[in-house]
């Protein structure tokens, strides 16, 4: 059973905020040189009483469940070098700080009914207009967008998770934590029951109280490789989960394309969707109209020049989980591959889109700095030995600094 458990963030400290207090710059490399950076938090068998899985969440090194979003890197050189790179799962539990509050973990009563909802799966029509929003170019809903650093989590919809806890997000919230991605892995042979859907509300609830931005993204598998859902499957699930997110899209920052391939990621799709611009067009038109005002993250630009020419619409923005990986002069080169054809990173420089993403396992502090300085990066998630280098390097401060620079510039209020 996999649960929510907080992923190692570094220590998240605000700009200018010491580090050297309670510890928490010794607590920082024993995370990340004893835990080898990855994170599973275990669970307890559950009780009779539902859920009565405890979330132990001691300190803010933690994810809500980091189960090896790490190995999606591999992909970028899997698909366009030989050069893959492999994460181990075995994470072990976070090291606590003294001074850090033990958060109150918040268990859910238990939904017992699993019989799947009566809903309308009926998919979106192909050719449903798409919604183009604010055509003055502005993004929408940017009140409610992260700015920063980003915690990142995940939730196995079929094996019994344990919902977010408002306690533990006022703590990351605290430390500087600007908003949670939230990965839900949904299961690729069936629709989603009753229970499922339950707990997807409830954590935006205790996203809502917290007051934490969500970024939501929907995927089959963390592993390269891994079995997808074939697309008339992920348009029924995307019906299903649309009247959950137009509910609760106060707390959402924005939802990521997702649904297709490794990680959600648009590559090695089992069902040969990594191009596939009909079906990404039909996910982008179900979200746009789930939430009007929430961008789409997608996750690579020619999908978005497929699609909309040389006129993305303003709610269109890009996830880039590379980057400040680069392996040479070439535009495929730049951020492990993330650019895949000539011209797409010109195309994201002169739109100005918004960008959220992650560092790569690889790449430098200063790699990751010149990217947020020439691209339209507004927050990141900070994971792995290139992360724990951006704190020992006195350069986290500069790059959240140059984030907070590229969202004023978007009209971003923080």
């Amino acid at each position: 059973m996999t649960n929510h458990c907080f992923d190692s963030q570094l220590d998240h400290q605000p700009p200018n905020q010491s580090t050297t207090d309670s510890g928490i710059q010794a607590a920082v490399h024993e995370c990340y040189d004893k835990q080898n950076f990855k994170y599973e938090h275990k669970k307890e068998p559950p009780t009779s009483q539902g859920s009565g899985e405890h979330l132990d969440i001691p300190d803010i090194f933690q994810s809500l469940n980091h189960s090896d979003t790490q190995t999606r890197h591999e992909h970028h050189r899997g698909h366009h070098h030989d050069h893959s790179h492999h994460h181990s799962n075995d994470g072990k539990p976070p090291v606590a700080t003294a001074d850090t509050p033990t958060p109150v973990t918040e268990t859910a009563p238990p939904v017992t009914d699993t019989t799947p909802p009566v809903i309308d799966t009926t998919p979106p029509v192909s050719d449903t207009p798409s919604v183009v929003g604010d055509t003055t170019g502005k993004v929408p809903g940017l009140n409610k967008m992260p700015v920063g650093a980003l915690t990142q989590t995940l939730s196995v919809l079929d094996e019994n998770p344990t919902n977010l806890s408002t306690s533990d997000l006022l703590a990351m919230k605290a430390q500087g934590i600007s908003g949670v991605r939230d990965i839900y892995q949904l299961p690729n042979d069936r629709l989603l029951n009753a229970s499922e859907l339950a707990f997807l509300d409830r954590d935006y609830a205790a996203a809502r109280a917290a007051g934490m931005p969500m970024i939501t993204l929907f995927n089959y598998t963390q592993e390269a490789g891994g079995a997808d859902a074939p697309a008339d499957l992920i348009k029924a699930q995307l019906a299903q989960v649309a009247p959950i997110l137009s509910k609760n899209e106060d707390t959402i920052g924005a939802v990521e394309l997702g649904f297709v391939g490794a990680w959600g990621e648009w590559n090695r799709s089992t069902n040969g969707n990594d191009g596939n611009a009909a079906l990404a067009k039909d996910i982008y038109d179900g979200f746009s109209k789930a939430l009007p005002d929430t961008p789409v993250a997608f996750r690579y630009v020619g999908l978005v020049r497929d699609i909309f020419g040389d006129n993305p619409p303003a709610n269109v923005i890009m996830q880039n989980d590379s980057i400040g990986e680069s392996h040479g002069t070439e535009y495929r080169d730049k951020d492990a591959g993330s650019y895949l054809a000539p011209g797409d990173y010109e195309y994201i420089v002169n739109h100005h889109l918004m960008t959220i993403g992650e560092n790569q396992e690889s790449g430098t502090p200063q790699e990751i700095l010149q990217r947020v300085q020439e691209t339209n990066i507004t927050s990141m998630h900070f994971w792995g030995a290139v992360g724990a280098d951006v704190k020992a390097q006195g350069m986290y401060d500069q790059i959240i600094a140059a984030m907070q620079k590229n969202a004023l510039a978007d009209g971003i209020a923080f």
